[in-house]
């Protein structure tokens, strides 16, 4: 999310120690909420991940770019176990690490039994 600049629709994604760089196209866009207006949240889709793989991506090439990383689910088998979640947080948030915390809290104790 970038709360003023509209942005970028362009981001590259690469395989863990891999030379070759991907590009995929995206979109931003706000929303309106009685008299709020949130910044731009930006879109985009990653096709034909491989399984079990490290992925790196870049937003805003050649603006303020910004690197993140994340891993693809391990292949669909009767036996593979996959709790998958995304927290993503607006930059008006001051303290993202606490917050993180409190959901990993939150989050283990709904698994115990």
């Amino acid at each position: 999310m970038t709360q003023k600049a509209r942005g970028f629709n362009t981001v590259l994604y690469w395989k863990d120690h891999s030379c070759k760089m991907l590009k995929a196209h995206g979109k931003s866009k706000t929303y309106k909420f009685y008299n709020y207006t949130s910044g731009h949240i930006h879109h985009c889709t990653l096709r034909n991940l491989e399984y079990d793989t490290k992925y790196y991506y870049m937003g805003g090439v050649g603006q303020t770019e910004r690197k993140f990383w994340f891993f693809t689910p391990p292949k669909p088998g009767a036996d593979v176990p996959y709790t998958f979640g995304f927290i993503g947080f607006q930059d008006t948030i001051t303290n993202k690490t606490e917050r993180v915390g409190n959901v990993r809290t939150r989050f283990r104790r709904s698994e115990e039994p």
